[in-house]
């Protein structure tokens, strides 16, 4: 029996493809608590103390691999709780409601463990244009 393997580029193609309508924009207000911003391939990817720039600029380029950054305005952060790496998401209303998106995001969260994090535990937040977390989604 052979596993399906997903990866950060055919969920973002099955993202677009099947209109799930998760769609991810500029973060709006200003405060510091955002932390540092990299620019990605037109993506802004923020990271805050907790982790350092080396783990986002990892996260950043695998982000433009797997063409979740590809050219239009889009913005993310990284934070690590604990043990844990947070990925946060800025999505469009409602769509933290759909629970097609909650496994495509969970998929997300264990391709980003796997591949970025070295095993290390990431929590998927879906958030509002201020970062308020809307929905956090756990790799299985």
């Amino acid at each position: 029996m052979t596993s399906r393997r997903f990866t950060i580029h055919s969920l973002y193609l099955t993202l677009v493809a099947s209109l799930l309508c998760v769609v991810l924009i500029g973060l709006t207000g200003c405060g510091a608590s955002r932390g540092k911003a990299l620019e990605f391939n037109g993506g802004e990817l923020y990271y805050t103390k907790a982790v350092t720039e080396a783990e986002a600029r990892k996260l950043g380029d695998y982000l433009v691999e797997g063409k979740f950054f590809d050219g239009t305005k889009k913005s993310a952060q990284l934070n690590k709780e604990g043990a844990a790496y947070e990925f946060r998401v800025v999505v469009k209303d409602g769509a933290e409601k759909d629970e097609q998106n909650a496994v495509l995001f969970q998929q997300i969260a264990q391709e980003l463990s796997q591949n970025v994090f070295g095993g290390a535990a990431v929590n998927v937040h879906l958030c509002d244009a201020q970062l308020k977390t809307l929905r956090v989604i756990t790799a299985q």
